[in-house]
């Protein structure tokens, strides 16, 4: 066995994560995974073709040679929980969340029936794990063809990782690319060729030379470079490809200041930079092939992992691997020492198995396949409408950091709506109902719209949907947008439409069919009156005067309900229809129509003073009569300035009406005796002629009453007698008698 020597420099930490119950474990050491080493990560790259997110789990603090995970519970998902045990996990096992296992489960299942070595477990409880990194799509390859590309096809082939079609990669697999396709159009330029798409963007994730080994490198080695100054991509060249690819004068020197070839002989002693670099993560011992670069040296850049042997004279590198220029905003680049690796399983019988994994390894590291470097892509959509006009602006945007390539936008139009325009060059398959953009490459911060022209058949609710679609490397991504637009064919926009209108029988070019000052629209949807009607309750007022003028219910013919009609209301007596007492006398517009014939828009008809209603309601007198008992007083005077009734003439009962009394003798109509003498008013004024409010008309010193009452005397002559005496003397002084003049007959 060969010595395994530990860190040379310090781990960086990953990131420490709680998995629960039922997560997925991939293994990736001998001891668990030894016949599906390799498979394992054609496993994980189906997984991530399906969008399945990956944890790769590695200890930052470990050794070469130590698990990344210890005594955990687990059980095969093949067996039932019931046999789970106690594992150790190494070699950079990978890890499927809990809440992805089930979906997860079933490709899984999928490639263990399609023969593949790989296993899986279950956790049966929850642990933690420190993730290196999220993977989430599987990385897109590209392959020189440069003569021993057959070398990598056999390394994927292995792993059951297939290429672009889905196949097993051979001489017909699209991402084989030759000289002239790497060189492009213009050998001079970088970036013209076909590592890269239309819009300038690597079209790959990752790049693999085998044996490159010419000498007229430039043109090549400028494409490769331009394709490594992408921070999202990979590349790894093995054996001759290294050396003529990092030699190139112009463009090389991409991890180091050059490599030269330096056999390491007999059996190194072999250590790492860092054991937990995820190139580096592989199970067991490390064997040197041969090849025309077994082993290298060179002065890495600052920045490089490596992978190096001692053998006591000689200190070599396998594996280097750095960022491009050692600038970490640039890709990743790795040298393999050695020509072919033995691809042979079981892991453990085939030491050479792990410089296939390095290989693997390789695509995985690269940022693309990284979640943390994924785009965000988001697709909105506002429909608007004119009639029968419709336009839908479609509105996506890419947020985050990483690219979405081969950006698909299908606008999908339900039945009734035909395309007419658009203002960005898309296709319309009238047979399909799509229409369709193709965006490209859809880089960080990218955004845009468009902006379609459709028309609707006739007025309906259609329901619009479109689907964005990219590829981050070779796993597809979709995000959807729905909406429902309500169309309406409305010619004379009266808010019904033309079919709605031929249904009711008004005039779809007349917003306003009957005339009545409401549209047909307002009629049907707010009113419930009839659009054919203009006066749908009959009484007289339009349905647009009840409406706008009035306030009247245009169903009611008697809004207030107060027994006249609306139009009675309006056109007759000049009442508001809304209110059954227009004139507030307290009496009900109909009332004072058809029982009392006041007017109801007059509170005192008679203009006496009283209201019609007080006059009917309080007084019982004749609110058409301003007098209502004819004695010469209005009701209101009665009521409000005398006391007196207004029902009765004279209210005192003195024989005087009380508008004599009041306007002719000054008396008190209350009073039946104004001046308290013992005589009625009316008896004063009517039958003895004295004077009412005088107790004693003849100044004789006795009232009118003891006059006429008590003593018989003329209470209009003070000497009643004529004897020279006063009636009052005589009566009150002498005691004669006012009636004879000698009282004593002497």
């Amino acid at each position: 066995m060969l010595a395994l020597l530990g860190l040379l420099s310090p781990a960086l930490a990953g990131t420490s994560t709680t998995f629960d119950a039922g997560s997925i474990v991939i293994p990736m050491d001998q001891t668990l995974q030894d016949d599906g080493a390799l498979d394992a990560y054609g496993m994980v790259y189906a997984l991530l073709l399906e969008g399945i997110e990956v944890h790769w789990v590695i200890d930052s603090t470990k050794s070469w040679g130590d698990p990344d995970v210890s005594s955990l519970s687990t059980y095969l998902t093949t067996e039932s929980s019931s046999a789970a045990s106690s594992r150790d996990f190494a070699g950079g096992p990978f890890v499927v969340d809990a809440d992805d296992a089930g979906d997860a489960l079933t490709i899984i299942e999928d490639w263990q029936d399609d023969g593949w070595s790989a296993v899986a477990y279950y956790t049966a409880s929850s642990a933690s794990m420190e993730v290196s990194r999220t993977l989430y799509v599987a990385p897109s390859i590209a392959i020189f063809e440069d003569g021993k590309e057959d070398i990598a096809w056999d390394y994927l082939n292995a792993a059951g990782i297939p290429d672009s079609d889905g196949a097993e990669w051979d001489a017909s697999s699209p991402d084989n690319l030759d000289e002239t396709e790497i060189v492009g159009s213009d050998d001079s330029v970088g970036g013209d060729g076909d590592l890269f798409d239309d819009d300038g963007y690597p079209a790959y994730c990752h790049l693999n030379a085998m044996h490159w080994d010419e000498s007229d490198t430039e043109a090549v080695v400028m494409e490769i470079r331009a394709f490594a100054e992408d921070q999202l991509t990979s590349s790894l060249f093995e054996c001759a490809a290294g050396s003529s690819i990092e030699n190139d004068a112009s463009y090389g020197s991409m991890i180091s200041s050059g490599v030269s070839k330096d056999k390491l002989k007999g059996s190194p002693t072999w250590s790492m930079s860092d054991a937990s670099v995820e190139l580096f993560q592989f199970d067991g011992d490390w064997e040197l092939v041969g090849g025309s670069l077994p082993s290298f040296t060179a002065t890495l850049n600052s920045d490089a992992q490596y992978l190096e042997g001692d053998d006591g004279s000689t200190v070599a590198y396998a594996v280097a691997s750095g960022r491009l220029d050692g600038d970490s905003t640039q890709g990743k680049v790795s040298i393999l020492s050695g020509h072919e690796y033995n691809p042979e399983v079981p892991y453990s019988g085939n030491p050479e198995v792990s410089g296939v994994r390095v290989f693997l390894n390789s695509y995985f590291t690269a940022d693309c396949a990284n979640q943390a470097y994924a785009p965000t892509v988001t697709l909105d959509g506002t429909p608007s409408s004119d009639d029968l006009d419709v336009e839908v602006v479609l509105d996506f945007d890419n947020a985050g950091p990483g690219r979405g390539r081969n950006s698909t936008l299908v606008l999908t139009l339900p039945s009734g709506l035909t395309y007419d325009s658009d203002d960005s060059s898309g296709t319309s398959d009238s047979s399909a109902g799509t229409v369709t953009w193709d965006l490209g490459t859809l880089a960080s911060g990218d955004s845009g719209a468009t902006t379609t022209q459709l028309t609707a058949a006739g007025s309906d609710t259609y329901t619009l949907e479109a689907e964005l679609c990219w590829y981050v490397e070779a796993t597809q991504f979709c995000t959807d947008w729905s909406e429902d637009v309500e169309i309406i064919n409305d010619s004379d926009d009266d808010g019904l439409s033309d079919e709605d209108e031929a249904a009711l029988g008004t005039d779809p070019d007349n917003a306003d069919s009957d005339g009545d000052g409401l549209t047909d629209g307002e009629e049907v949807d707010t009113y419930g009156t009839d659009a054919l009607d203009d006066d749908t309750d009959g009484d007289g007022v339009s349905d647009g005067d009840e409406v706008d003028t009035w306030g009247s219910d245009p169903l009611d013919e008697d809004s207030d309900g107060d027994g006249l009609t609306d139009g009675e209301e309006v056109s007759t007596y000049g009442t508001d229809p809304t209110d059954t007492d227009s004139d507030g006398d307290g009496l009900s517009d109909g009332d004072e129509v058809d029982t009392h014939g006041t007017d109801p828009a007059d509170a005192d008809t008679d203009g006496d003073g009283l209201s019609d209603g007080d006059e009917v309601d309080t007084h019982g007198t004749d609110p058409l009569d301003s007098d209502s008992d004819g004695d010469g007083l209005s009701d209101g005077d009665e009521v409000d300035t005398h006391g007196t009734d207004p029902t009765d003439s004279d209210s005192d009962g003195d024989g005087l009406s009380d508008g004599d009394e009041v306007d002719t003798h000054g008396t008190d109509p209350t009073d039946s005796d104004s001046d308290g003498d013992g005589l009625s008013d009316g008896d004063e004024v009517d039958t003895h002629g004295t004077d009412p409010l005088d107790d004693d008309s003849d100044d004789d010193g006795l009232t009118d009453g003891d006059e006429v009452d008590t003593h018989g005397t003329d209470p209009l002559d003070s000497d009643t007698d004529g004897d020279g005496l006063s009636d009052g003397d005589e009566v009150d002084t002498h005691g004669t008698d006012p009636l004879d003049d000698d009282s004593d007959d002497d």
